[in-house]
């Protein structure tokens, strides 16, 4: 049996699956949705994405209360993300201290991966925190990761991709 693929994705991720209509998005949480892997969060990550969808959705009619019902629905029955406590706030990334969030929840969560659209600004943070905090993953692309899990030949997902 192989195993469970753990993750972290950045809110970029979520946004441009759910508005931007970007694939490579998509497809990250239909890997979600298929149990092959799984997807931790800590509150800070969680407050930020209602933040941002509730910044996106404001124009419309839905207020505060229904943007996090749905947020919630969204997050922990549709797409069952394991929300994790944040156990200490590390200070990591020097470019945008945002991302420690990102990244202590990745070390809490004990992930393999960290999946975001925008990884130049965490680009070469594997080394330090596989030194630092004993922690091995990367930090991809949802395009890379999508390659990469194929090319690890982790499911037969390589069929719907080439289908």
């Amino acid at each position: 049996m192989k195993k469970t693929i753990r993750t972290v994705i950045d809110t970029d991720v979520f946004i441009n699956a759910m508005f931007s209509n970007d694939e490579a998005c998509k497809e990250v949480f239909y890997l979600e949705r298929d149990k092959k892997i799984v997807v931790f969060m800590n509150d800070e990550m969680y407050y930020e994405l209602i933040d941002v969808i509730m910044s996106r959705l404001r124009s419309g009619n839905l207020t505060a209360e229904q943007i996090i019902q749905i947020c919630n629905i969204l997050f922990f029955r549709i797409w069952e993300i394991k929300r994790i406590p944040r156990s200490d706030y590390r200070k990591i990334c020097i470019e945008d201290e945002n991302d420690d969030k990102l990244f202590d929840c990745a070390i809490d969560g004990k992930v393999d991966y960290i999946i975001s659209c925008n990884t130049r600004h965490v680009f070469g943070y594997e080394e330090l925190l596989e030194k630092k905090y004993r922690v091995t993953l990367k930090i991809m692309e949802p395009e890379s990761f999508l390659s990469e899990y194929e090319t690890r030949n982790l499911s037969p997902f390589q069929q719907v991709l080439k289908g």
